[in-house]
């Protein structure tokens, strides 16, 4: 998720129907420049160089868990349609071997090309987390370019977040009960997993934008990432 303000202007975009290292590239409409939708970057036309601001945001999460955490919320219906089970990338995903229109010419080794990881890019740096890792640990504590990070993943949904870990807790202090995040080295304080929000006394914790992805399309706009996998 994006902001679509640039240089103090709102941005419209849409698809151009191009691709960049296998992936989507949106247009905006004000200026006609060309920008990734992985990295955010604009690649060509007059904004070449500018980037979008990324926002923190829960990527995938069931309807009944969001019902939960936010009974008010309305769901956007367009002219009354209802969802239908049909997936027109179904095909794609089940074939491990297709890795986007164009062959990945030099893929990275160190994970299969089509894993799914989710990855965090906090300046220079940047880091990829194994869903498969993640599945079996849930919460892991960890540094991502010197920045403490707190990483939640839910088997059920595969719903995830990352937030700025607090400094007075120690690495390995946390531990999840149920969807709870209890930091036993800090008082014992407790965070609701899927939204950060403190649970009692203290601050809400700082979510940080993430990508979930497959490893192919991680590692093409962040070659030198490092993978979390055991």
């Amino acid at each position: 998720m994006y902001s679509r303000v640039v240089q103090g202007k709102t941005l419209t975009f849409g698809v151009s129907g191009k691709l960049w290292n296998n992936a989507l590239v949106m247009y905006d409409r004000e200026t006609n420049s060309l920008w990734s939708h992985v990295s955010g970057a604009a690649i060509r036309g007059p904004l070449q160089g500018k980037r979008l601001t990324m926002l923190a945001a829960t990527p995938r999460v069931t309807w009944a868990a969001w019902r939960r955490l936010h009974p008010n919320t309305l769901a956007l219906s367009v002219n009354g349609r209802q969802d239908v089970a049909f997936d027109t990338y179904a095909d794609y995903h089940a074939d491990a071997g297709r890795t986007g229109l164009f062959a990945v010419r030099r893929p990275d080794r160190r994970a299969q090309p089509k894993e799914m990881v989710l990855g965090v890019a906090l300046g220079p740096a940047s880091k990829a987390y194994r869903h498969a890792f993640l599945r079996k640990r849930r919460l892991v504590s960890d540094v991502v370019g010197g920045t403490p990070v707190l990483v939640w993943f839910d088997p059920g949904s595969g719903a995830t977040a990352v937030y700025a870990r607090p400094a007075a807790a120690p690495e390995g202090g946390f531990r999840l009960d149920g969807d709870v995040m209890i930091a036993s080295g800090a008082g014992d304080r407790r965070w609701q997993a899927a939204t950060g929000k403190a649970l009692g006394s203290g601050p809400d914790l700082k979510p940080l934008p993430h990508t979930n992805a497959y490893w192919f399309g991680w590692v093409a706009f962040y070659p030198r990432t490092t993978l979390k996998a055991a």
